[in-house]
């Protein structure tokens, strides 16, 4: 995954591997930020408010290793609020991105099990 002007992030490269990646860290870390990167890239709502101060746009990409062909999806949101999405380099929804991409990922926070 590449996410580039997002937040506080220049530029991140981050490297998941295949099953359970956990995330950790201090307070302030950086955490939330990667889990909205994944949240973008997998469909969520763009909210300009997660671009860099001083950037025109905020982009995410990611591959997918899956069979038979491996995914790229990529999530641009502009400053202007204009969001775009892509699938293997095709312009798409971020609804169908959501379905692609959810089919990929899990996030599951710490206290997800309490009620």
């Amino acid at each position: 995954m590449t996410v580039t002007d997002l937040a506080l992030i220049d530029r991140l490269r981050l490297t998941l591997g295949p099953g359970l990646n956990v995330i950790t860290g201090e307070t302030g870390a950086g955490k939330s930020l990667l889990i909205d990167a994944l949240g973008l890239v997998g469909g969520t709502r763009a909210d300009t408010g997660l671009i860099r101060h001083g950037a025109g746009s905020a982009r995410v990409e990611a591959l997918f290793e899956r069979l038979p062909e491996p995914l790229i999806a990529v999530r641009e949101v502009s400053a202007g609020g204009r969001s775009t999405a892509r699938l293997d380099d095709l312009a798409t929804t971020a609804s169908r991105l959501a379905d692609e991409v959810g089919r990929l990922i899990e996030i599951h926070g710490q206290n997800d099990q309490q009620r």
